[in-house]
């Protein structure tokens, strides 16, 4: 069995270990390791309640990295949460 697809997370408000919504060389990493085999790396992000962050995120082409972004989708969650 080989590994075909591989989604990474992507944090577009930031990460209490990271440090913020940068995106990492890794991601540059992770599209390179990309081309040179046949797995497909791509990106899903957590869900934001603003579209800016995710806008802003989605633009990681313009930063040298060619993974597809996809948005988290939200689930149900409480009015405080």
């Amino acid at each position: 069995m080989f590994i075909r697809t591989l989604s990474v997370a992507g944090h577009p408000e930031g990460h209490l270990i990271s440090g913020g919504p940068r995106p990492s060389a890794g991601f540059r990493g992770m599209a390179v390791l990309g081309h040179g085999t046949k797995i497909h790396f791509d990106v899903v992000t957590q869900f934001c309640f603003e579209s800016a962050p995710i806008l802003n995120y989605r633009r990681l082409d313009a930063r040298g990295v060619g993974l597809p972004v996809m948005r988290g989708l939200a689930d149900a969650a409480s009015p405080a949460r």
